[in-house]
């Protein structure tokens, strides 16, 4: 079965150009974490992690989703380099947790000034508050949703 998946894996990736790396003749990985193809070098991604208060009852959550996705994606997807955006809520404490992904650091300190007036309207037209706006360099990104 292994095997299997061994082959069919190497065929999916050089169908796409891609290297194999870590894995072995019969599937098993040789350097740790799954087993996975790259394309060429590595990228480097950046991520503003920003954190707002205030975001639970009466709706507040439900609103708060929906203007980020009517107003808020669609504004974010067309700046350069944006990368992706995840968002984390925590009902009991009423805190929702964004974190938009760069191409590079210089294209997210590019969309400073735009997601700054973004945040404020998302925030004001809820009732929320930024607790906190923090930048980061990714260095493991492993989705698979």
């Amino acid at each position: 079965m292994l095997r299997d998946y061994a082959a069919r894996f190497s065929q999916e990736c050089s169908e796409q150009g891609i290297a194999v790396e870590d894995v072995s003749e019969d599937g098993i990985e040789t350097r740790g974490g799954r087993n996975r193809c790259r394309r060429g070098k590595r990228r480097r991604v950046f991520g503003r992690l920003t954190r707002f208060g205030g975001v639970a009852g009466n709706g507040t959550l439900e609103l708060y989703l929906r203007l980020v996705r009517e107003r808020v994606l669609p504004v974010v997807r067309a700046m350069p380099g944006f990368s992706g955006y995840l968002a984390l809520s925590d009902g009991d404490r009423g805190e929702v947790l964004v974190l938009t992904l760069w191409a590079s650091e210089q294209q997210m300190q590019a969309s400073e000034a735009a997601t700054v007036e973004l945040r404020s309207q998302a925030a004001g037209k809820v009732g929320a508050t930024v607790l906190s706006v923090e930048r980061f360099r990714v260095v493991i990104s492993e989705l698979d949703v």
